[in-house]
């Protein structure tokens, strides 16, 4: 429990930090240490490269350039255009409107110009929503790096309990071996019946049977861990992890906690309980701007052309 409490206060720490530049999908992890991985080491690494994690910085990066284009709602609109015309044969002068029998070139400038004075404050409100959709992204960007940093943990911590396996029943064969190698000699010299020995050879077989799901869990392990680090082929192949020194747990630390405090901790720290609370206030918002559109529109133009 202290161990996962610790990553989710380190990824809450990070996604308060400016998000660093990403590299491209394909090139995620050419880069990825061939040594072994350290709890920490495969967490950071996993922060900067989940594809989910950077899906949702792409999501909050898309609802900062809503945010931006509403604000610039509130600015004029300004157009330019130019022309430029030739006319051959007998045509009507567009500045006399009277028939002539010439060639006439004809250039024509224009600008116009318009800014919204008043909509109903859907304006306003419509800003206002979208800074708390930006801000509620941001908190899912939090989540998604604590759901990340809890997962890698989990499936590192399941690789060394699989790995930790594997040996304990590598040592079972071995000792189960020298059973039936030593029952083997008794049985020669008359010592054991022939069933000693057929049991401990059942029993050898059992093991080895356990040795291999016990590798296939950690082949498992070691996929998911992979996978949640956004390794390639050859980095999956390489994986290899350093076990960490865990304390035993302390049960009396558990019975100290409080339940009414730790919801009311998590209510206020967890970044999913912030980003629906900001979208409720969203929604509000949103009808804000809806009940706008029954007030009337009053805006300012300007044109100027010539000819």
């Amino acid at each position: 429990m202290g161990l996962g409490l610790g990553l989710v206060a380190g990824a809450g720490a990070l996604a308060q930090t400016t998000t660093p530049t990403q590299p491209p999908a394909g090139t995620l992890s050419e880069a990825a240490s061939t040594g072994s991985w350290t709890l920490q080491s495969a967490v950071d690494y996993a922060l900067q490269n989940n594809l989910v994690v950077r899906q949702s910085v792409l999501t909050s990066d898309l609802n900062s350039a809503t945010l931006r284009q509403s604000k610039a709602a509130l600015l004029p609109t300004a157009n330019l255009t130019g022309t430029q015309a030739w006319n051959y044969g007998t045509n009507i002068n567009p500045l006399t409107n009277i028939f002539q029998d010439q060639t006439t070139r004809t250039n024509n400038f224009s600008g116009s110009t318009q800014v919204t004075l008043f909509a109903g404050f859907q304006l306003r409100n419509t800003i206002k929503r979208n800074t708390l959709e930006y801000e509620a992204g941001l908190n899912d960007v939090e989540k998604a790096r604590n759901d990340l940093a809890l997962n890698v943990a989990s499936a590192f911590l399941q690789t060394v309990l699989a790995a930790e396996l594997v040996r304990t029943n590598q040592v079972r064969v071995n000792s189960t071996q020298q059973q039936v190698n030593r029952t083997k000699v008794l049985l020669k010299a008359g010592s054991v019946a022939e069933s000693n020995l057929l049991d401990l050879q059942a029993q050898l077989a059992t093991d080895q049977f356990n040795v291999v799901t016990a590798q296939n869990q950690l082949d498992i392990a070691r996929l998911q861990l992979a996978q949640l680090m956004n390794l390639d082929a050859a980095g999956t192949r390489a994986l290899t992890i350093t076990t960490p020194s865990l304390p035993d747990p302390d049960e009396q630390s558990l019975t100290d906690v409080q339940p009414d405090e730790t919801y009311q901790v998590a209510q206020a720290a967890l970044p999913e309980i912030k980003a629906a609370d900001l979208r409720v206030r969203s929604a509000l918002r949103n009808v804000e701007v809806a009940r706008g559109a029954y007030y009337p529109r009053l805006t300012f133009g300007a044109n100027i052309f010539t000819g």
